[in-house]
């Protein structure tokens, strides 16, 4: 789903003004870059809800932070504030609330005032050097997707969810 916006031959910067949470979280992750206002949130929920990360964000998510500051991330579930995740890697400017799309269209500009072509190979350079095992990893999601709805725990995810009571997981 968000390999269109990995693979767009252009940079794509993502402004974040507020909560960025599952799926736009994994929208955020295949942008180039990310401008962070101060009051955004993060947070990747899936685990609770009993299923796993899909459309490549575990790889995307390792290669920025880290193999072990992805786990606690993903694992864990826990929201990060919008300082912790530049600080992190995840995002390349702080900016103040209500500023950040300003500041994405102003980088957005220095980069389209580049000649076009080594951008495009350099965006390409990178991605292929640093995402090389991304197409195999959609395969596991997808995978680890359909394993995970068949569990019982899933459906717990979900019936405490619509409950609004904390899950209890059993491991099946």
């Amino acid at each position: 789903m968000y390999t269109e916006i990995f693979l767009y031959p252009k940079p794509v910067i993502a402004a974040l003004n507020g909560h960025t949470i599952a799926g736009g979280c994994m929208m955020a992750l295949a942008c180039d870059l990310r401008v962070i206002a101060r009051g955004a949130r993060f947070m990747v929920p899936e685990l609770r809800l009993g299923i796993n990360l899909g459309w490549q964000t575990i790889p995307r998510l390792v290669r920025l932070v880290g193999p072990a500051l992805a786990k606690r991330i993903i694992i864990l579930g826990e929201e990060m504030g919008a300082e912790q995740a530049c600080d992190l890697g995840i995002g390349q400017e702080l900016v103040v609330n209500g500023e950040a799309l300003e500041a994405a269209l102003n980088m957005a500009q220095k980069a389209a005032q580049m000649p076009p072509l080594p951008v495009r190979m350099t965006k390409q350079a990178v991605n292929a050097v640093t995402n090389a095992l991304n197409h195999a990893a959609s395969y596991m999601d997808l995978d680890q997707l359909m394993l995970c709805q068949m569990t019982e725990d899933y459906r717990e995810a979900f019936e405490a969810f619509a409950a609004r009571r904390e899950p209890s997981f059993k491991g099946r």
